[in-house]
């Protein structure tokens, strides 16, 4: 992680992060629930909430345990080629979450359109072989389809 500051910004980062998982879930449980949670439209930012603040109390504990040398330990890697890495990252993935929403599943259904994406996911940040990425892929649409129609009673696009 390195760099001076890096562990006041972890902080900084964390405690926001487990503000705004609060902040979720304490709205998903103001959510009306008359079918019970299986049917409360609450019950998705619930789990998104509680997952947040885990990962927030996850980099809290992190920073706390990381020690000073660690964070005194110059950079390993030229920083400015890293972050036109991350920038070129970011836009690609934020690209190809816009084209998922507004042109893969519009145009197929959403089945095909979360089995190509994760393909290409799969395929962009993993280049493992192609038949691993394909049969993951699969098996998490199966899964995400299959828990969102019979499990939550979402009709799926």
């Amino acid at each position: 992680m390195g760099g001076s500051g890096s562990r006041a910004a972890d902080y900084v980062l964390a405690c926001s992060l487990a503000a705004l998982s609060v902040a979720v879930i304490v709205s998903a449980l103001a959510m009306p629930r008359p079918g019970g949670w299986g049917q409360a439209p609450g019950l998705f930012p619930l789990i998104c909430g509680s997952a947040l603040l885990v990962m927030a109390a996850i980099l809290a504990t992190s920073v706390w345990r990381r020690s000073p040398r660690e964070e005194a330990a110059p950079d390993e890697f030229d920083t400015e080629e890293m972050s036109g890495l991350h920038l070129a990252r970011i836009l690609i993935v934020a690209g190809s979450v816009a084209a998922y929403a507004l042109i893969l599943i519009p145009l197929l259904s959403f089945f095909l359109a979360t089995l190509v994406y994760l393909a290409a996911t799969l395929w962009y940040f993993w280049r493992g072989w192609w038949v691993w990425i394909i049969l993951i892929s699969l098996a998490t649409t199966i899964f995400l389809t299959q828990t969102f129609e019979r499990f939550f009673s979402v009709m799926l696009p």
